[in-house]
């Protein structure tokens, strides 16, 4: 610090003033912060008032919510005391409807049991309707195989009768053929292999496609034997369905075309000598004539 006693007096004057200044300045500024402290005391007590009343009125607010929680508390305690006997009571009612359920079960099979039983009887009824049905269906079914039965026995007989009406009639006719006839029987017989009832008729040279031979007729078939290694064959005159008059490739009226049932096809016959394919077609219709069958005969157009 500057010593004062060595300076003269306007220098301790001015230094004096600077000094005084500063002090002032310090002063003032002392003032003013004393000042702002105080607004700030005086703000923090504003503030603590503030508080302290938030305080009180949180205090308050609290015990209330004190004396409501404890009203609440005692409501739940009623409200569990009131759960418990809801409970018990809930209990007895489960226990109450396990039985009526038991019950309820045990009368449904009883239903179910009773339904049964009637669907039974139903069932039995419609069985015992369905066998008497079936019962008058076979006493029907029995008079009409009574009625066949005596239709079939009556045929048979008729069929006896025409027996042994053929075989007197085939004994007649081999008591009267000539040994010739009977040599021409046997011949025919093994060429086509025919049982001993069958009888030579009559035979007619014709062609068969490219194969010329002879048509031979008999007591009840028509056979063609060729003249060639070709295979003779027979069927029964019952198979023929329809003969029709036909021309032979050359456009001469001398063929016939034979149709068969039991295979369904046709066989051409060809190129008969002159006046025998119709002496042949006459011949064949008188034979089915012999054995009750009708046979279709067309006329050339």
């Amino acid at each position: 610090m500057t010593n004062l006693n060595s300076l003269d007096k306007k220098t301790k004057l001015n230094l004096l003033r600077s000094e005084y200044k500063k002090l002032a300045k310090i002063f003032k500024e002392y003032q003013e912060k004393q000042k702002t402290d105080l607004q700030t005391i005086q703000s923090i007590k504003e503030e603590n008032q503030h508080l302290s009343n938030l305080i009180e009125e949180k205090t308050e607010f609290i015990s209330k919510q004190k004396n409501i929680l404890s009203e609440k508390k005692l409501k739940l305690e009623k409200i569990q005391q009131k759960t418990e006997e809801t409970k018990k009571e809930l209990e007895e009612f489960s226990e109450k409807h396990d039985k009526l359920k038991k019950e309820l079960e045990n009368f449904n099979i009883k239903t179910q049991n009773l339904k049964i039983l009637e669907q039974d009887r139903d069932s039995l009824k419609e069985q015992q309707e369905e066998m008497m049905k079936e019962l008058e269906t076979k006493e029907a079914e029995k008079l009409r195989l009574m009625e066949e039965i005596e239709k079939i026995q009556k045929e048979l007989d008729d069929s006896n009768l025409k027996i042994a009406d053929i075989d007197k009639k085939i004994k007649t006719t081999v008591e009267l053929r000539t040994e010739a006839q009977k040599k021409e029987d046997k011949k025919v017989r093994d060429i086509f292999k025919l049982p001993s009832t069958e009888f030579f008729y009559n035979s007619y040279f014709c062609w068969k496609a490219l194969s010329n031979g002879t048509l031979y007729l008999t007591t009840s078939y028509i056979g063609f034997k060729p003249r060639l290694l070709k295979k003779p064959f027979a069927f029964p005159i019952r198979d023929i369905v329809q003969i029709e008059k036909k021309k032979n490739v050359t456009n001469i009226d001398n063929s016939i075309e034979i149709t068969r049932k039991s295979k369904k096809e046709t066989i051409f016959f060809a190129s008969f000598l002159v006046g025998k394919r119709d002496r042949c077609v006459t011949d064949i219709i008188s034979q089915a004539k012999k054995l009750d069958h009708e046979i279709i005969v067309k006329e050339i157009k």
